[in-house]
């Protein structure tokens, strides 16, 4: 992941990122922040969709770095990410949450957190939390 995330830096006029990578538990969290990175250099992207599924080793750190690099582009209008079975808990999903309120042009938004082991109740209030002000974007 880390030669792709090198590569997606050769496409500043890149304007929609798609990326499967699921099914993979062996990917790392150095590998996931390599491609966020990457994504955050990205100042013409506009729709995101990244398939993490069962990348098991995923959590938190992850999930935060997602959400820095989201909050970085200006155009960003649509995200879709399958985080499915990430290790993720209150701390990563809240700063994930604050990132999407950031994201002004969102107007699309597809978060699947299906079979989180360790998601709690902090997790869930902050993506709730989230909401209203996405729905100032007419999401």
């Amino acid at each position: 992941l880390k030669a792709v995330g090198e590569a997606l830096r050769q496409m500043p006029k890149l304007t929609n990122i798609a990326l499967n990578c699921g099914g993979c538990p062996e990917i790392k969290t150095a590998g996931h922040n390599a491609v966020c990175k990457a994504i955050a250099s990205l100042q013409n992207i506009e729709a995101i969709k990244l398939g993490f599924f069962e990348c098991t080793e995923l959590g938190d750190e992850s999930m935060g770095n997602l959400g820095v690099a989201v909050e970085k582009l200006p155009a960003l209008n649509t995200l879709d990410v399958d985080m499915t079975a990430w290790k993720v808990t209150g701390a990563g999903t809240v700063r994930f949450a604050l990132a999407l309120k950031a994201c002004r042009r969102l107007s699309a938004l597809a978060a699947n957190l299906d079979s989180c082991p360790n998601l709690d109740d902090a997790a869930v209030k902050a993506i709730a939390a989230a909401l209203p002000a996405l729905a100032l974007n007419d999401l």
